[in-house]
């Protein structure tokens, strides 16, 4: 801790702050190379993924490079419509656990609006009334106009 003429700074403090801006900085600045570079990395692994099953096809059952081309491309679309299926199958049941979650969350918050609504006076509920109608009132304004 240091002090200058009544001003009091935590070191420990302006550390951490430098450090996050240091961060931020690093990462705005190398998003676009790490990027690229990590895309790069996943390519060259594919190729050479699809280069050794060629290899493999061709030694196996000898044939040329156009048949093991064909074969490998075609287990690589059979590999992707699994995923696609396998990726169908998990958001169906993700999204039902999320309707039901969102169903159970609606049904507790209308109960909860209503039982604060309930321990409103008149006057209250008048003004509440009101400010949610002009509040509404403005987002329609400022979204559609």
């Amino acid at each position: 801790m240091v002090y200058f003429k009544d001003v009091f700074i935590n070191l420990s403090l302006v550390k951490r702050i430098l450090i996050c801006i240091f961060l931020i900085g690093l990462f705005i600045s190398l998003y676009d190379v790490l990027l690229h570079t990590l895309l790069v990395c996943l390519h060259l692994t594919f190729e050479w993924v699809e280069y050794m099953l060629e290899e493999i096809i061709e030694h196996t059952f000898h044939t040329n490079r156009k048949q093991s081309q064909l074969v490998v491309f075609y287990l690589f679309w059979l590999i992707g419509f699994y995923g696609l299926y396998r990726l169908m199958s998990i958001s169906y049941r993700i999204s039902e656990s999320l309707k039901k979650q969102l169903s159970d969350m609606s049904c507790y918050y209308q109960s909860y609006v209503s039982q604060q609504l309930t321990k409103l006076t008149a006057t209250q509920k008048i003004k509440w009334t009101s400010s949610l109608m002009a509040s509404v009132f403005l987002v329609v304004i400022f979204t559609f106009m």
